[in-house]
Parts: structure tokens; sequence; C-alpha cells
């Protein structure tokens, strides 16, 4: 393997982790970034300027419905993942069963 394909092959592999670890605390990210928007619309509203409290607001709605789906994805893709486990654990009783 020369130089370069190992070069890109390393870069490849620390963007990948990378993306990794910004996946695993998404859901937290967009859960500060809810609280920081809202919190900036309640002080908008309170100094007067409404369209600034307006798109702050709307912003934070944004984030609560993507942060909505996400955790409706996960919690999809984690109920799947326990069916198959328990499929798999039932497949092995049956072998020790028969035999």
């Amino acid at each position: 393997m020369s130089e370069e394909t190992a070069a890109g092959l390393d870069r490849t592999i620390r963007m990948i982790d990378i993306a990794l670890a910004i996946g695993r605390y998404v859901v937290l990210v967009l859960a500060l970034f809810v609280i920081a928007m809202i919190a900036l619309a309640a002080y908008n509203f309170a100094i007067g300027s409404i369209a600034g409290g307006v798109i702050s607001s709307l912003f934070a709605l944004g984030a609560l419905i993507l942060l909505a789906q996400i955790l409706q994805r996960r919690r999809r893709g984690y109920r799947r993942m326990r069916a198959s486990r328990a499929e798999i654990r039932q497949k092995e009783y049956r072998e020790t069963k028969v035999a």
C-alpha cells in the first residue's frame, strides 16, 4: 500500500471517528440549542424585540421537531435490535430443547 493511500485511509478513519462522536452526543447538543433559543426568545420578548423573539421561537420549534424525530428514530432502532436479539435467543432455546 502506498503512502498516499495509507494517508487517505487514515484521514477517512479519523473523519468517521469524529462523525461517530458527534452522533453520540447529537441529542445533548440539540437539547442545549433548544434551551439557548428559548432563553434568547424570552430575552428578545422582554426587551421588546418582537421580531427577534419570533425568529428565536421558530428556531427553537424547529430544533424541538428535529429532536423529537431523532429520539423517535433511535427508539424504533432500539426496539428492532431487541426484537432480533429475542428471536436469536428463542431460536437457540428451541435448538437446545430439541437436542
